[in-house]
């Protein structure tokens, strides 16, 4: 009887679990049904709704945050246009919009893809392994603060895999590994989660994950310890931090510049004197479209360029050395290199 009741239970569980999938794929039919008949208020809302089950692939999320903005800048609300807009491109920074898109719907476009030109990489995650320690080190990345978890499957090379862990998201995630592990070999794929699930970011994947192969046992090194040259001390320059941010500013401006063209060109192009009978929109106005897409290009150029020169230069001006109150002290700092040699880690021991 309890045997009946299990399966019955388990039955019962599948069936519910396989309605809400094609429930899921039902609605994300219907985001990209509402879309094409260029119903906006029902694209926008069946499009939410799709995130907020955390039931989507990578791509599925991409085009599902495209629509929700596209969508929202069409019912007048740039804001929340300009917010999906940035986790689509977060997720794919190589993200290009139909160029037959209205100015007033391409807007919210340019001004996330120009703010996040300016913070570099929007979204990332890096493993490390670090056999000194027996950890795998994940390195988060994600200056937007949009993610809420990783996911990590991890196994030794040619073992069964395990359950998905669950861990979560910090700019430094160490995983301790037994010695048993780093002696066989691991392989490993880790995925970067929303607060509803949905994927963000993938380090390696379930079909191809990331192979750390077995360390071999450590060499001993010379009996006679190399001595690493005379470090000698230099005052550092600040004119290469000034002259990229000068550049940078610079940049910035002629976007903004081009930026404005394009606006003044795109209300041209929605004005009376490219409605007349007769011809198309493009038909009359032809030249000013192709001046506006020109403008368009040179704004995204001038931000992103802009963005990456200060980026530089803010990095430049954080990591320059500090200089050294004495060159005697500073000639006489040597290190000393000589205890083990592993493949990743390098033992030294210093001597100042």
């Amino acid at each position: 009887m309890r045997r009946f009741v299990l399966r019955a239970t388990l039955i019962a569980l599948t069936t519910l679990s396989s309605a809400t999938a094609v429930a899921a794929s039902a609605t994300l039919e219907e985001v990209e049904r509402a879309y094409a008949n260029v119903d906006f208020q029902a694209a926008y809302d069946a499009g939410l709704r799709v995130l907020a089950l955390g039931t989507s692939t990578f791509d599925e999320c991409v085009r599902l945050h495209v629509v929700v903005a596209i969508s929202a800048a069409a019912l007048e609300n740039p804001e929340v246009a300009r917010r999906h807009f940035t986790l689509a491109l977060a997720m794919d920074p190589k993200l290009e919009l139909e160029r037959e898109l209205s100015p007033k719907l391409r807007g919210p476009y340019l001004e996330a893809r120009g703010a996040l030109a300016s913070l570099g990489r929007a979204l990332g995650l890096e493993g490390v392994a670090r056999p000194a320690s027996r950890r795998l080190v994940l390195g988060l990345t994600d200056p937007l603060a949009i993610a809420r978890k990783v996911e990590l499957a991890l196994w030794p090379i040619g073992a069964a895999r395990p359950e998905v862990r669950t861990l979560p998201a910090a700019r430094t995630i160490p995983i301790e590994l037994p010695p048993a592990v780093w002696a066989s070999g691991f392989e490993y794929w880790a995925r970067v989660v929303d607060a509803q699930g949905n994927p963000l970011f993938e380090l390696g994947h379930e079909t191809e994950p990331v192979s750390v192969r077995a360390l071999g046992t450590t060499t001993q090194a010379s009996a006679t310890p190399p001595v690493a040259p005379v470090i000698r001390a230099r005052a550092p320059s600040p004119w290469l931090p000034i002259a990229l941010g000068s550049l940078g500013a610079v940049a910035l401006g002629a976007g903004g510049y081009f930026n404005w063209q394009r606006e003044q060109k795109a209300k041209d192009w929605n004005s009376a004197q490219c409605e007349q009978a007769g011809r198309t929109r493009y038909q009359q106005c032809e030249s000013v479209d192709d001046s506006r897409r020109r403008s368009q290009l040179l704004a995204i150029s001038g931000y992103a360029v802009g963005g990456a020169l200060l980026t530089g230069a803010l990095i430049t001006w954080l990591s320059r050395p500090a200089a050294s109150s004495s060159r005697e002290q500073a000639q006489s700092l040597q290190l000393e290199c000589g205890s083990s040699l592993t493949a990743l880690d390098l033992h030294c021991s210093g001597r100042f």
